[in-house]
């Protein structure tokens, strides 16, 4: 809270900008899968990593990853705090 009341401009322009991006990912899913049903996977997958990585960079979150990722089985993540 206390950044909105001493950069309102700023969280405002950042909101806007989050607002495009949620435009442009929607914009985008329509683009790759359509209405169809039949949507392949990795093109979904594809379209998930891109559009995360664009609403990331607005929060400026930085992602740090380590080991390999497994071919098969469940991946869980979790934080550091």
């Amino acid at each position: 809270m206390k950044g909105l009341l001493r950069h309102p401009l700023r969280v405002l322009v950042r909101l806007l900008w989050f607002t495009g991006e949620l435009a442009i990912a929607a914009v985008n899913f329509a683009r790759v899968c359509g209405l169809s049903k039949n949507c392949p996977s990795r093109e979904r997958a594809l379209w998930l990593q891109h559009c995360s990585r664009r609403i990331l960079r607005i929060f400026k979150t930085q992602i740090t990853a380590s080991g390999t990722i497994p071919a098969k089985g469940l991946l869980v993540s979790n934080h550091l705090s």
